[in-house]
């Protein structure tokens, strides 16, 4: 499984040159609000809750049962904060349109798809392959993926002031990920399952597998980073009082 872990930090290299990452770090002066796209973010989102719930082992039986459960029972309420943040950034049912077909168009429609081809084509691994060594080496690409987005989202964060409130997006997801069993992706570095992930064997088979699902799972996050990134102005926010500084989010400081 080793092999794992070198594989997925070159492929997650690549997404830190992404449009998105080069976006959200950059402190040249712009008027575009670093937090306007987050919106888009919702079918990824509440679409990971279901990934995790199709993952999770009904009756776990080995210590790598237990331990894919573990993970599944930590992050399965994570789509609760991200809500409440969008209410704290000023984002309202309005905000995606005017009606509800406006609403769902966003959701489900064409320029939208990566989002939902990443939560799918990681639905269909989980369920084709049911090999809690596969589940767990997708468990370690999409942390990773998503650490790569969730560190660099912390620089308009961290500018703003909001790191203490907002919960997805700032403390309360971070300090929760800091207090897994299973570590957290929030320093850099890969959960440290990945310090009993990689001595976890594999044969040549199932690396082969795995690796394909690395390569392609890192594909379709790139493909969402650039979706993200495209909707940047696609949705109004409406600033409460509750966020007003959230204002200068969009005013990088040297």
């Amino acid at each position: 499984m080793k092999r794992i872990i070198v594989k997925i930090d070159q492929e997650i290299n690549h997404l830190e040159n992404s449009a998105l990452c080069q976006w959200l770090r950059s402190i040249e002066p712009s008027d575009e609000d670093r937090f306007a796209f987050t919106p888009s973010m919702l079918f990824f989102v509440l679409g990971f809750k279901d990934i995790l719930h199709t993952m999770r082992i009904e009756d776990p039986k080995t210590p790598i049962d237990f331990e894919i459960n573990t993970h599944c029972e930590e992050d399965l309420d994570h789509w609760k904060w991200y809500l409440s943040d969008l209410e704290v950034l000023g984002f309202l049912p309005k905000s995606w349109g005017g009606s509800m077909a406006d609403i769902f168009t966003k959701i489900w429609g064409n320029e939208s798809i990566a989002a939902r081809n990443l939560v799918y084509t990681t639905l269909y691994y989980i369920k084709k392959h049911n090999n809690p060594l596969i589940s767990l080496a997708i468990i370690e690409v999409l942390e990773a993926a998503f650490g790569v987005f969730i560190r660099h989202m912390t620089v308009p964060i961290n500018r703003a002031g909001v790191y203490e409130k907002l919960e997805y997006f700032g403390k309360t997801h971070i300090d929760k990920e800091n207090a897994h069993a299973r570590g957290a992706w929030t320093n850099g570095t890969r959960s440290d399952s990945s310090g009993s992930f990689q001595y976890h064997l594999l044969d040549e088979a199932t690396y082969q597998i795995a690796e394909d699902i690395v390569d392609n799972i890192v594909s379709e996050f790139k493909a969402v980073f650039d979706y993200w990134y495209s909707a940047r102005k696609e949705f109004v926010r409406y600033v409460p009082p509750v966020a007003e500084n959230l204002r200068q989010a969009s005013e990088p400081v040297a």
